[in-house]
């Protein structure tokens, strides 16, 4: 009776490594006749079953399985695992650890290389959907899996970098950054973005290390230089950034943003000839730039305030050169009122230039002028 029993347990534990070994292969038929579903929860069983965990043919079937359900478009097969794609991945991997004659190394990289390929589409995915994170992840993993065959995908790493940044994983965004320019990836935006990141850290010497940087590169590249002098004016270094402009300035004289910085820099330095060349210049190029032409008037409000004050300090009896200075301020006066009252179209709710210009009409005894701004003045008050 001893002698039977044992015979019967043989053959039920033999019977049951065939139903396992089955499921493999019905995972596979499944697969192969597009029902996900039923694939994965017998590829699943088989996976963990101690008579086929460590066989190369489940591994390399599992992987298939997860690679179709990470590509399908079928929401009732695409909903089964989310994270089918990295599933894929580990299991090609675990297939080329383990020993196995039907299935052969190439075989199993081929399918491999496709999931590398595939995680990149998962990536782009996510980025449409702004899942930044599991963007970042899918770009990241791809890049790895090239790498594993001799394939450097820059692209994959600058994206995982990028896709980082907009996920506010700053130290992330840098090393990916950082790592596909290290291996050539050719774009002088890698520069700018790190050192925007390291700029946020506070971090103001290693964003001008990472500019000059990308200078040497890519020396024609103006995002870099705008960079470059917004941290100088920033830090108060205003020769340096006055020099960067000028720079600027013969590669792209029809940035009209880049004028009137360096009018802004000619002005804080008291030159004000250069400051309202500037400022014009900046006008001619973009005839809605208000900025430039508030920045303007102000430079002959200022220029007034002086002359005023030259007028205030002489001695009474010097009316020739009175005289002579009245008439140069009331000239700088004009010129004030043009490009100020051009400020104000532009932007009519501005109280200072409203201010301004109700200083200068009562100047130069504009009276219905001065009127009609200080009710608009009164107005724009009682609206708050």
């Amino acid at each position: 009776m001893k002698r039977i029993f044992f015979t019967l347990t043989m053959i039920a534990t033999v019977a049951t490594g065939f139903a396992q070994s089955n499921k493999v292969i019905s995972a596979n038929n499944y697969l192969k006749n597009g029902d996900l579903a039923k694939a994965k929860e017998n590829i699943d069983a088989a996976s963990v079953h101690e008579k086929t965990m460590n066989e190369r043919k489940t591994w390399f079937y599992r992987g298939k399985v997860y690679l179709a359900l990470a590509a399908t478009e079928d929401e009732k097969f695409k909903k089964l695992d989310s994270n089918a794609i990295y599933k894929a991945a580990e299991a090609f991997e675990k297939a080329l650890e383990l020993e196995g004659r039907r299935i052969g190394d190439k075989e199993i990289q081929q399918q491999y290389q496709i999931t590398g390929r595939q995680m990149f589409a998962v990536g782009i995915e996510n980025y449409k959907s702004q899942n930044y994170p599991k963007a970042s992840k899918a770009f990241e993993n791809s890049a790895e899996i090239s790498k594993k065959f001799g394939i450097t995908d820059t692209s994959a790493i600058f994206n995982a970098g990028m896709t980082a940044e907009l996920a506010n994983d700053t130290a992330k965004a840098i090393e990916q950054y950082r790592e596909s320019a290290k291996l050539g990836y050719k774009d002088g935006a890698l520069f700018v973005n790190v050192a925007k990141l390291e700029k946020g850290q506070g971090n103001i010497d290693a964003a001008l290390n990472t500019l000059k940087e990308g200078r040497k590169l890519y020396p024609e590249n103006g995002p870099i230089l705008t960079e470059l002098i917004n941290i100088y004016l920033t830090t108060g270094k205003t020769d340096d950034a006055l020099a960067m402009l000028n720079e600027a300035i013969k590669k792209d004289s029809s940035n009209a943003q880049l004028f009137f910085a360096r009018g802004t820099l000619y002005d804080k330095k008291g030159m004000s000839d250069k400051a309202t060349a500037d400022y014009e210049s900046a006008i001619a190029v973009d005839p809605d730039n208000y900025e430039s032409y508030y920045n303007l008037g102000a430079v002959y409000v200022n220029r007034s305030a002086e002359i005023q004050e030259k007028m205030n300090n002489l001695d009474i009896s010097k009316k020739e050169e009175y005289n002579k200075l009245k008439a140069e301020r009331d000239t700088l006066y004009e010129k004030a009122i043009k490009p100020l009252e051009k400020a104000h179209e532009l932007n009519p709710e501005d109280r200072v230039t409203m201010q301004t210009l109700m200083g200068l009409y009562g100047k130069t005894n504009q009276m219905e002028k001065y009127k009609e701004m200080k009710a608009k003045f009164k107005e724009e008050n009682s609206a708050e």
